[in-house]
């Protein structure tokens, strides 16, 4: 238990690319979970959560869904919700577990067309809300890691949550830079090419028009939050590609966005990074309930 934990007043949201879902190939053919059992006991360590949003949950629809049921109880009886329909291109899809004593489903969206990964967004309300509070959804995406465009268009898809009232917290692997950040890679010396076309606008420029797109429709990065209203300069660590020195090493491409009048909820932003678990780092959010259900019993109503 930590010290998080005793204080009933927060509620935590955890997001994290488990590598491949924590399946290791033994080479020909078969392999194991291990890293998978090793990961949850990690994550399970951070709890309770409220939601807990993973990318590349790889296997977790195999066995009539028995892996995303297990993953629920292993972080204390979250109930899962997992994309439906793995593209032929990648069978990574992303999923959601929710406490729905925190968070109670109204409403899902299983978009598939014009992402890469299909997203896991469940429309919820917030124990503890006005009857007329809005909705918030929860979202885990995990953007194209080929196409800038694509992800230009997977945002564009994800501003589409925030329309009639609704609130969103959207988390994942956004596989690509925030204009926000400093040291972003120097693309003249990065050696990987693919990756150059993958992750640049022309050769030189980071992406980052995902960034910026949800942050023109009205969304904060959190992590910037926590650094420059928390004092918690940490938020910004690197999440992704800590690996791979030819892609520029260490770059904070996970991230987390949540409408701008329901950031000042947020008490605490947290990276954890185990590379023996995965290539990217755990995201961990804490919030303060009651402040979260009093700003969303307000959202979208005129000063």
């Amino acid at each position: 238990m930590n010290d998080h934990d005793a204080d009933n007043d927060l509620i935590t949201v955890a997001s994290w690319n488990i590598e491949h879902d924590g399946w290791e190939s033994d080479g020909r053919g078969g392999g194991n979970l291990d890293r998978w059992y090793a990961a949850h006991e990690f994550l399970a360590g951070f709890g309770p959560f409220a939601a807990v949003a993973r990318q590349e949950m790889t296997h977790s629809l195999n066995w009539r869904g028995r892996m995303a049921w297990q993953a629920g109880g292993a972080l204390g009886g979250l109930i899962p919700f997992v994309h439906p329909t793995p593209t032929p291109a990648s069978r990574n899809p992303t999923g959601l577990l929710l406490d729905t004593r925190a968070f109670w489903p109204v409403g899902e969206w299983p978009e598939d067309k014009n992402w890469w990964h299909g997203p896991a967004a469940v429309e919820a309300r917030l124990a503890g809300c006005a009857p007329d509070a809005a909705t918030l959804v929860l979202a885990s995406v995990h953007l194209s890691s080929r196409s800038p465009r694509t992800r230009e268009v997977e945002a564009d898809m994800i501003v589409g949550w925030t329309t009639r009232g609704r609130a969103l917290l959207v988390t994942g692997d956004m596989n690509s830079y925030s204009a926000q950040d400093a040291g972003l890679p120097d693309f003249g010396t990065v050696t990987d090419r693919p990756f150059i076309a993958h992750r640049t606008v022309d050769g030189r420029t980071p992406h980052t028009v995902p960034d910026e797109i949800l942050r023109t429709a009205g969304l904060v990065d959190l992590a910037h939050y926590a650094a420059e209203h928390l004092g918690q300069a940490e938020a910004l660590a690197p999440t992704g590609s800590m690996r791979r020195p030819d892609q520029g090493g260490g770059q904070r491409i996970d991230r987390a966005y949540l409408n701008a009048e329901l950031a000042p909820a947020l008490r605490a932003f947290e990276v954890h990074t185990d590379r023996d678990l995965s290539d990217h780092s755990l995201l961990l959010m804490r919030f303060d309930r009651r402040e979260l259900a009093e700003r969303l019993n307000t959202f979208g109503q005129a000063a």
